[in-house]
């Protein structure tokens, strides 16, 4: 309950953000009295949806990460049209209308996700971080040919991002991530990356491309080296979970 919360207050920020966008004002008391109005509402919305909705932690979670990558991708796709040439009132109505239509899209997409999934939310936390790997290398791809703009970075980001959830919703589908072991997966993950990056540069790296090989090839083999090391995890999960239905 207590994720809808919070993912429903912060999605009812940026509901409060976009309308006196929408409406086109320039009153500063716009923009923060309907935020505070707001914010409360999808507090409340996302408190009566958890308690009537039937809703588990698995949802709770993509959910509430589902709305940020709508709303994510709502920003990117009118930056990538470029809108140069419009009024800054007019640039602002398209990128607040982009932001709140692509929000419930992202929730509904990662609900859907998550109707597969147990209750608890180990495995979510998997498929978050395949979703972020998606857009660490659709980002790092790119910076491996350095294009001068920056739209291509983004667009990479938004086609590696879906990638990396389908991969990591299809790589974890076997196994139990639960009583902390997504955490050690995810930390392995990350320090993966550091430490790629590490011996890249004791090796004589003396660029960003170099290190960034290195982090792309260090990511990975920590994934799999500590899920590897926390299988054990796993299966005492399943044998205490055994012994209680006895």
């Amino acid at each position: 309950v207590s994720r809808m919360i919070q993912g429903g207050a912060l999605l009812g920020t940026a509901y409060g953000l976009g309308i006196p966008a929408i409406i086109g004002s320039e009153k500063e008391k716009h923009y923060v009295g309907i935020p505070m109005l707001i914010t409360p509402l999808g507090a409340l919305a996302g408190f009566n949806i958890a308690r009537r909705g039937n809703i588990n932690e698995a949802n709770a979670e993509l959910m509430s990460f589902g709305g940020i990558i709508g709303g994510l991708y709502g920003l990117a796709v009118p930056y990538l049209i470029d809108l140069e040439g419009l009024s800054e009132i007019n640039e602002a109505r398209i990128y607040a209308g982009s932001l709140m239509a692509s929000i419930p899209i992202g929730v509904l997409s990662f609900y859907e996700i998550s109707q597969s999934l147990q209750s608890g939310k180990g495995r979510a936390r998997l498929i978050e971080l395949g979703t972020c790997m998606g857009a660490y290398y659709g980002y790092s791809f790119v910076l491996l040919v350095n294009p001068e703009s920056k739209r291509p970075y983004l667009a990479s980001m938004m086609l590696g991002l879906p990638v990396g959830t389908g991969l990591s919703y299809l790589l974890t589908s076997d196994g139990s991530y639960e009583h902390g072991r997504s955490i050690l997966i995810i930390l392995g993950t990350v320090f993966g990356e550091l430490f790629g990056r590490g011996i890249a540069y004791l090796v004589g790296a003396d660029s960003w491309r170099t290190l960034t090989f290195g982090g792309m090839l260090g990511a990975p083999t920590g994934t799999i080296v500590s899920s590897i090391l926390t299988r054990n995890l796993a299966e005492t999960s399943k044998i205490e979970q055994r012994a209680s239905e006895y």
